[in-house]
């Protein structure tokens, strides 16, 4: 999270969201873009009945994303790994930032920086996931794909301001927000 658009104190209030155990197909990282599902939680643990279900994000165009996973709760399988496995023994519970106007860090690929892109949208690549123990996002904007393109789901804001960072090159840290969101778009579908 890097902040809001609204330059509000970031409260970073996030919401808890389920991930079923029937979700075979993917693992979560902290860092991972999620969407809702039409599923959730049936069950009364901890008093979460009702608790919206979400899966991974693809980047796909016109892909409504609610939020980044930034943070789960502990997997009684693997204690010291904060991440969801892609088998599961039981339903996950993940707190995502879902924040509509919230302001994110994301490095683009190999793609080499072009001054233009600032002000456009890209998709983002969901890449296979590391190994435990790392378990980390492996999302990245994909350069090659920025454009005008109203239906891509990034925007660019810009480019991180640090002392480190290169005025050119590829892997280029980016701040960014979501450029269409379950929660701001108008008139979208139900899950």
């Amino acid at each position: 999270m890097f902040g809001t658009v609204q330059s509000n104190p970031l409260a970073a209030q996030c919401h808890m969201y389920y991930i079923p155990s029937s979700d075979s197909t993917n693992t979560y990282s902290i860092g991972d873009a999620v969407k809702s599902t039409n599923t959730s939680d049936s069950s009364n643990v901890w008093g979460t009945f009702g608790i919206p279900g979400v899966v991974k994000c693809t980047g796909a165009n016109s892909e409504l994303a609610r939020g980044v996973v930034v943070g789960m709760f502990r997997n009684p399988y693997a204690l010291d790994y904060p991440y969801v496995p892609q088998t599961k023994a039981q339903a996950y519970y993940v707190m995502v930032y879902d924040d509509p106007m919230g302001l994110f860090e994301l490095q683009a690929d190999s793609t080499a920086f072009n001054a233009n892109w600032p002000g456009q949208n890209a998709q983002y690549t969901v890449t296979a996931a590391q190994s435990a123990p790392l378990n980390l996002s492996t999302t990245v904007l994909a350069g090659g794909t920025v454009g005008t393109t109203s239906t891509l789901p990034l925007k660019i804001v810009s480019v991180v301001q640090r002392p480190n960072v290169a005025t050119s090159g590829s892997y280029m840290p980016l701040v960014v927000k979501f450029n269409s969101h379950e929660l701001l778009a108008v008139g979208t579908t139900g899950v």
